[in-house]
């Protein structure tokens, strides 16, 4: 079967495409990952060979810089990944690697990506995803989970706004203790997300979500509105303020119960920008529940640069993963549902 062939892009300096879980399979590719690709100007392909694999473990090494002992995928497994037909492909400009993701076949037709990682800024990780999806449909796989650290707000924003992924569970400190640049003094916990592809999701518009939907509907789950009680929100300090009892959000225009510090913009759609028909009605109390049959809307804050306060104020970091813990993951282990993220940086919990 030929492979792909993607497009190309001026290359920056790498960052980090946080870590991430999927469910896909091989063979022809649909638009969908094509267009993004050459949008991204790279050539995206899958590897066989070990100098390809070399590359995957340098380019790694530059995002991570991890402990020797603590690296994300090591060569031996990239190497029986993709002998026994799991994923691992490579986002190429010219003969320079830019992009590579790395997964393994799971149950419930699923690829769970293991780790993506890929210069930043350029739509390198979204054309990774695209290819993803494009593989797995091809293979009749129907689902690609990752896991992605619920504190970094524009991950969460890229998996559940740009993708159309939802948490399923929240995982306390799931890989341990991880020596690496970016993770290294603080606990993992992270948020599993799914990504159902035969729900569209590669546009974000593939929740297929009653509740997304219906939340939409209602004016809750589109930029531009909100509703819902905001139980976490950032203080002037940077630190979380936690709040069991929650602040009344209005729709914008209508007043704010939020005080400032917790951002400035209204409610993103987990759909990508929102269907257009949406309605115009919001929640208005702090004891409002969603649309009928939807239960209550409750708003979890995140902090607006995680990475950063680590660095700076590493006891603020840590007291963001604790109140975030405590929150989100008290709320999903209770049988809350994600539903959307807000520009606010906001996780939109649904309680039935």
């Amino acid at each position: 079967m030929a492979k792909p062939v993607w497009g190309g892009a001026a290359r920056r300096a790498v960052g980090l495409v946080e870590v991430w879980v999927v469910a896909c399979v091989n063979g022809g590719m649909s638009g969908y990952g094509e267009a993004a690709a050459k949008a991204a100007g790279v050539v995206i392909r899958e590897l066989q060979e070990i100098a390809e694999f070399q590359q995957v473990y340098r380019l790694f090494d530059e995002i991570w810089h991890p402990d020797p002992r603590n690296v994300p995928v090591t060569m031996e497994l990239m190497i029986g990944f993709a002998h026994t037909g799991s994923y691992v492909a490579g986002a190429f400009e010219g003969g320079s690697l830019v992009g590579a993701s790395v997964g393994f076949l799971a149950a419930r037709r699923t690829l769970h990506s293991h780790v993506t990682g890929a210069v930043i800024g350029r739509g390198i990780g979204y054309a990774l995803k695209s290819h993803q999806r494009d593989w797995c449909l091809d293979r009749g796989l129907e689902r690609i989970t990752w896991t992605f650290d619920p504190l970094v707000r524009r991950n969460a924003r890229f998996n559940l706004v740009r993708l159309g992924a939802m948490p399923e569970e929240y995982l306390e400190d799931f890989y341990g203790v991880m020596a690496d640049a970016i993770n290294e003094g603080d606990a993992s916990d992270r948020l599993l997300a799914a990504w159902r592809l035969g729900d569209g999701g590669a546009t974000g518009s593939g929740v297929g979500s009653g509740a997304v939907g219906a939340l939409g509907e209602a004016g809750v789950g589109t930029a531009g509105s909100a509703g819902g009680r905001a139980v976490l929100v950032e203080g002037e300090d940077r630190r979380p303020v936690v709040r069991d009892d929650g602040w009344p959000l209005v729709r914008n225009g209508a007043g704010d119960g939020v005080p400032d510090s917790a951002g400035d913009g209204g409610l993103e759609s987990a759909r990508a920008g929102g269907p257009e028909s949406v309605g115009d009605g919001g929640l208005e109390s702090a004891g409002s529940g969603g649309p009928e049959g939807m239960g209550e809307v409750v708003l979890v804050g995140t902090p607006a640069d995680i990475e950063r306060l680590r660095r700076e104020d590493p006891a603020a970091g840590k007291a963001w993963r604790r109140a975030v813990r405590e929150k989100l993951g008290g709320l999903m282990k209770a049988g809350g549902h994600v539903v959307g993220f807000t520009d606010r940086g906001e996780y939109v919990v649904v309680i039935n």
